[in-house]
């Protein structure tokens, strides 16, 4: 009797757990949504950002255009979702639809089917991964792909919007380190497409703040887990700096959250 009584409170536990993955996973879905609706069809200003000195076609100019502009277009676009784990949509939503997907679902409904959605995120991805190993402050370089990370993760697809999602993992960076690099990444997406008489539209999402749980280490050692959420907050607002002046959409996830 005491073995069925366990039995039960183990499965009783279990269910309460679940429930709560559940719930955790439902706002994690409406946060994606919410975040999206920030950036997408009502978006007025048109103020172009601190790009690029090429001279390009109005039509081509995407980053003078609003994203309400952008999906008037009578042609079809290719927008590239770049960033770490949480893009990628790892184990993070359970098997629910990462944000590219919503959004291609949004395309799709409002008759852009034939746009490309292309998700090149993986997870662990940091600043350093989109650069050459000469051009990192500290010469360490990206872990996979040296000097294609850019390449490879948005240009290569010539893409006429790229929403970028970075600043979970770069707890080892110091932040002139990660401005540094931010900013390359941004200039190496307008120089290549300046190449193909292009100025991309760039949306930047901030990165997304942790849960209070210690879901990176055990809980002998909180500190671990406290210095990382540190780090992804100061990304955060480091990255909001940079979208202030060099005049880029920015759609801060962890307000969403």
């Amino acid at each position: 009797m005491e073995e069925s009584e366990a039995r039960r409170n183990s499965l009783g536990n279990g269910r309460k757990e679940e429930k709560k993955m559940r719930i955790k996973r439902r706002k994690a879905v409406l946060a994606w949504i919410l975040a999206l609706s920030m950036v997408l069809p009502m978006i007025s200003s048109a103020i172009p950002s601190k790009a690029t000195d090429v001279a390009v076609s109005s039509e081509n100019n995407y980053d003078a255009m609003t994203i309400e502009q952008i999906l008037s277009q009578d042609k079809s676009l290719t927008w590239v979702f770049a960033g770490d784990s949480i893009t990628h949509n790892a184990t993070w939503s359970g098997g629910m639809n990462s944000y590219s997907e919503w959004f291609e679902q949004y395309l799709y409904d409002i008759g852009r089917g034939d746009d490309s959605v292309v998700l090149t995120a993986w997870g662990g991805a940091n600043t350093y991964d989109f650069q050459y190993k000469e051009d990192t402050p500290d010469g360490y370089g990206p872990k996979v792909d040296p000097g294609k990370g850019l390449e490879n993760m948005i240009t290569k697809y010539n893409p006429d919007v790229v929403f970028l999602k970075l600043g979970m993992n770069e707890r080892y960076k110091t932040t002139a380190n990660f401005v540094k690099t931010y900013n390359q990444i941004l200039d190496g997406v307008y120089a290549e497409g300046a190449k193909n008489n292009k100025v991309p539209k760039i949306v930047v999402l901030s990165s997304t703040p942790l849960s209070d749980e210690n879901i990176y280490d055990d809980m002998a050692h909180p500190e671990v887990d406290d210095a990382i959420r540190e780090s992804v907050l100061r990304s955060r607002n480091e990255i909001e700096k940079i979208a202030k002046e060099r005049n880029l959409l920015f759609c801060d996830l962890r307000t969403a959250f």
